[in-house]
């Protein structure tokens, strides 16, 4: 348990960059809980990585519960039955909640995943229509990722091709709505740094094509490599464990853009995919586990990704 000193110093390095005086951190913390920002969490078709990876982070645990009200958590609520249920009538029927969705909708296989008696689809299109602001953490909410790999049954898709094929979303009305966190699971800080940034400055972060902020989604994993200079020597490794870079046995930290991974890596800074030398498996890109890229719900700018499989060492640019 964080005291208040640590944890105003902690939440500080999670806003670097953000000029929020430490003063408007200090009245969210003594406001009473009925007037924080209420958030409710909901699971669809998924593995329960997210939750996973958010709740075994004690220190971000405490510092999200201090600072917004988190009415609903499928693991976390005390309440269970009729009485939880109740809690999600009470977040549909006022509404403006921020509701964090964790896994993709299943639309063909509707039984596949359930909500509260109701079918994902039937209990999504409540839910994400009465919502404030929707965040969608890990990759088979952002993008599909694993739920929709090539060979599903239950036709799961991404939360944003949901509200637009099913909730009639515009693109606009996504990018009012919606900020995607994707990663296979979402790194802690990513979900606790974003929610933070908007609750402190009151208004959206700056995202990209797929709506995931900037802060956390603008660099490539390559950028901040520690074998970037190896790479940039050509000294690459022909199996997994094998000393040199990584890129010619597939690591896509070329074309990932995450810069969680090499700066804070995982497990409290303990390790990350690269370091333990087995390479970025590119969790984080719209492209994970897809048979085809299914996730582009807004045109693509300038941000048009590379494929790993058609490159070369000699084709990406230093």
């Amino acid at each position: 348990m964080l005291n208040r000193r640590e944890f105003l110093k902690t939440v500080s390095t999670l806003l670097a960059g953000l000029t929020i005086p430490v003063e408007k951190v200090e009245a969210f913390i003594d406001l009473p809980t009925s007037e924080k920002p209420k958030v409710a969490w909901l699971q669809n078709q998924d593995c329960t990585g997210c939750s996973t990876s958010f709740l075994n982070s004690n220190e971000l645990l405490q510092i999200i519960t201090e600072i917004v009200n988190v009415v609903a958590h499928p693991n976390l609520s005390f309440a269970s039955g009729h009485a939880y249920a109740s809690i999600w009538h009470d977040v549909i029927e006022k509404g403006g909640h921020i509701i964090v969705a964790e896994g993709s909708i299943p639309v063909k296989e509707l039984h596949a995943c359930h909500s509260l008696g109701m079918t994902a689809v039937e209990f999504g299109k409540e839910a994400f229509n009465s919502a404030g602001l929707i965040l969608c953490v890990g990759t088979c909410a952002s993008f599909g990722g694993i739920s929709a790999a090539a060979g599903n049954a239950t036709g799961a898709l991404s939360i944003p091709r949901f509200l637009k094929e099913h909730c009639a979303w515009t693109d606009t009305r996504l990018e009012e709505k919606v900020i995607t966190l994707p990663g296979c699971p979402v790194h802690p800080i990513e979900l606790v740094g974003t929610i933070l940034d908007l609750v402190l400055t009151g208004k959206l972060p700056e995202r990209n094509n797929y709506l995931s902020p900037l802060r956390f989604y603008g660099p490539l994993i390559h950028d901040h490599c520690p074998l970037r200079g190896l790479y940039e020597k050509r000294i690459f490794a022909s199996f997994p464990g094998d000393q040199g870079c990584l890129f010619e046995i597939g690591c896509k930290g070329t074309i990932t853009n995450r810069f969680i991974c090499p700066t804070r890596k995982w497990n409290d800074g303990a390790n990350w995919c690269v370091e333990a030398r087995f390479g970025c498996k590119g969790c984080a890109h719209p492209n994970f586990f897809a048979k085809k890229d299914d996730s582009m719900f807004i045109s693509h700018g300038s941000l048009d990704y590379l494929d790993w499989r058609k490159l070369t060492s000699k084709e990406v640019a230093l």
